[in-house]
């Protein structure tokens, strides 16, 4: 059995992009590993790209799948998988060279999660950044509150390591095997955060350590669901598939779900910035059931400055200042 199956889902990359990601993985100091490319239906060349690779690497094997969407992509990934760890790579990425070895080494027989830290590298100015783990700790998780409260709550900042995104971690196989924990294939938005929280729940044991090990690539596209029409929609699935799991597992994580919605409806009104919305559909939303409730309860002292004028906005009813503060034309 091999140590580690790197699963890759491929969905039209930039041929540069891809390239550079599979280098990295092709190249990687331990050779103990399992390379599954899941193509999602490319129309472009990157379906080429992977068999060409695949024609001087036999450790990689490749899927085709008709275009479902990344999620059924990463498990279709899981479910051909033979090694004893699972590590998800988006295409536009990349690893440093000794990253598997360097997550690796923290195994032992309990350890079902290892996350490891990411730079964040942007695209518009060039730059790589380093990600920290936001408490400031490095070690053994032995409060799994910890990882459900940020996993809710993360700002997204370029500071912390991203704890929802499935990247930088080994997820233990047997783990995800035999308790079936997937990707929400209906789930657009938010998935990988409920995929993270499967997993939390189930570990017996979870480590974050000080290892560098993955380049998160930010770039124009990573936002691209945000200009969906059925933004919205997707993202009070998402709600509802949370709270489902927070029931299922009789985990109370009320305020870090207010915190979750506030963070969606901080998203909407940046998107009704770009579909000009009028005050009275700014109204109807911030009045909705889903985010009423958030915008009464939420402790303020966990948001933005922008976050906390919107929701003071709301409780005082001042949708012309939300207008403004959002830039909303019309």
């Amino acid at each position: 059995m091999n140590k580690i199956s790197i699963v890759v889902p491929v969905y039209n990359v930039k041929e540069s992009y891809l390239t550079k990601c599979l280098e990295s993985i092709i190249h990687q100091t331990m050779k103990e590993i399992e390379i599954i490319l899941v193509d999602d239906g490319s129309s472009n060349d990157s379906l080429k790209i992977c068999n060409k690779f695949a024609e001087k690497d036999k450790r990689i094997i490749i899927i085709q799948q008709k275009n479902q969407g990344v999620s059924v992509a990463r498990n279709n990934g899981i479910k051909i998988s033979n090694s004893e760890y699972i590590m998800f790579v988006d295409s536009d990425d990349w690893l440093e060279k000794d990253a598997c070895e360097r997550l690796y080494k923290y195994k032992d027989e309990n350890v079902d999660v290892i996350i490891g830290r990411n730079y964040v590298y942007r695209e518009d100015k060039n730059e790589r950044e380093e990600a920290f783990f936001r408490g400031g700790k490095i070690n053994e998780i032995k409060n799994k509150y910890e990882i459900y409260n940020i996993l809710l709550t993360d700002r997204k900042s370029n500071k912390y390591i991203y704890l929802a995104t499935p990247w930088a971690k080994l997820y233990r196989s047997s783990l995800l095997k035999e308790n079936n924990t997937c990707f929400e294939k209906n789930i657009k938005i938010g998935e990988d955060m409920l995929f993270n929280l499967d997993a939390v729940v189930l570990a017996k044991k979870i480590f974050i350590v000080d290892e560098l090990i993955y380049n998160y690539r930010k770039h124009n596209n990573n936002t691209e669901n945000r200009l969906k029409s059925e933004f919205k929609e997707n993202l009070e699935n998402t709600y509802d598939k949370l709270e489902e799991k927070c029931k299922k597992n009789k985990l109370n994580l009320v305020r870090e779900i207010n915190y979750y919605k506030i963070r969606g409806l901080n998203s909407i009104m940046d998107y009704c910035k770009d579909i000009n919305t009028s005050i009275k559909e700014i109204k109807k939303i911030t009045n909705e059931a889903v985010y009423k409730d958030a915008i009464r309860n939420i402790e303020t002292n966990m948001l933005s400055k922008k976050r906390k004028l919107l929701v003071l906005f709301a409780r005082i009813r001042f949708y012309l200042g939300i207008k403004l503060l959002y830039k909303i034309k019309r």
